[in-house]
């Protein structure tokens, strides 16, 4: 009986033993697997972080190179610009030279013709200048005199009709102002006179903005202004500073 138990419980521990040493080769070649399956891992994290690495290192690159392109397209951008300016002014330069050439073409076109009437008219050049000159100085002349004849002219033309009965025509352009006005006296001062062809005895019609006012007679003529006197019956309204008077139609 007890060699029985005993053969039992060696079969038991054998068994045990057997079970044992099987789940301990399951267990190692768990084992081998799982750390194989971890260095499997570890070399892709690996190289994946070395192909990580190397992407960065390409895109840092390739920006770089995309600045590098972005500044030369701006600096190619800006002598672009230059050199359009630059041809602008050179066209515009070469218009202004031909237009120059086309100015002195004409300038020595006309200083030959000029030359060519010298030569006819048998003048030296400073016999020219001195002729010029006299030229001029009579023309000058001439001007005083159609200036000091009209005066005379105006002059002559109020003496005849100092004599004469009647109202002298004034000038048709003449156009005066009233400078000061004294209704009580019946008088006003205008800032027109003998220069301006006013006449004594010349009447005219005294206006405010397009209405008549008065009616006057020139009294006194000086040479700058005259004196003229209302007409009775022709105050319409009160005369004031800066109304106009033209001539009255005779």
């Amino acid at each position: 009986m007890k060699t029985m138990i005993r053969a039992s419980l060696l079969l038991a521990a054998i068994a045990g033993l057997f079970v044992c040493c099987a789940n301990t080769f399951h267990l190692n070649q768990k084992v081998r697997r799982l750390r194989f399956d971890l260095r499997t891992q570890t070399e892709a994290r690996g190289e994946a972080e070395s192909a990580l690495a190397h992407a960065v290192v390409d895109f840092r690159a390739a920006s770089a190179q995309l600045r590098q392109t972005e500044s030369d397209l701006e600096a190619a951008e800006a002598e672009r610009q230059t050199a359009v300016a630059a041809a602008n002014i050179f066209k515009a330069r070469l218009v202004e030279s031909a237009g120059e050439k086309l100015l002195l073409a004409r300038e020595r076109d006309e200083t030959r013709q000029d030359l060519q009437r010298y030569k006819r008219a048998g003048l030296a050049p400073e016999e020219i200048l001195k002729a010029s000159l006299y030229i001029r100085e009579l023309e000058s002349s001439v001007t005083k005199l159609q200036t000091e004849n009209q005066i005379l002219q105006k002059r002559i033309t109020a003496f005849q009709w100092i004599h004469e009965p009647g109202t002298p025509p004034l000038p048709s352009d003449l156009t005066a102002r009233v400078l000061a006005c004294d209704p009580k006296w019946g008088f006003l001062v205008l800032d027109v006179g003998e220069s301006g062809g006013a006449l004594a005895r010349g009447e005219l019609l005294v206006s405010r903005q397009g209405k008549l006012v008065a009616k006057v007679k020139i009294a006194r003529v000086e040479k700058d202004c005259c004196i003229a006197n209302l007409l009775p019956n022709w105050n319409i309204a009160e005369v004031m500073e800066g109304d106009v008077a033209i001539p009255a139609p005779i």
